[in-house]
């Protein structure tokens, strides 16, 4: 399926949409596997071998933290002197 056929591009546009399609330069090919890429083959090892695995690999946990703790963000997600750029509106910059 294509990527745009939810827009309902009559078919006859498919030709066009073909030529569309994004060319990543030469250059793209020097990039080696991403270390996100690596360790989701990692993870997915050990989960197949049976261990349990907590992914922190984007920063993002996969096990919700502590009510106590999701009330604080909550109460500090609410106040507007929480929203600075984190390096050059802190006071110390």
């Amino acid at each position: 399926m294509h990527l745009l056929r939810h827009r309902k591009i009559p078919r006859e546009h498919d030709a066009y949409l073909e030529e569309m399609k994004m060319k990543f330069a030469k250059r793209m090919d020097r990039f080696g596997e991403g270390i996100f890429s690596r360790l989701a083959e990692i993870k997915n090892k050990r989960i197949s071998e049976g261990k349990e695995v907590i992914d922190l690999s984007i920063g993002a946990p996969n096990i919700p933290p502590a009510e106590h703790i999701r009330k604080a963000l909550c109460e500090e997600a609410m106040k507007p002197e929480n929203y600075v750029y984190a390096i050059s509106d802190t006071k110390s910059c």
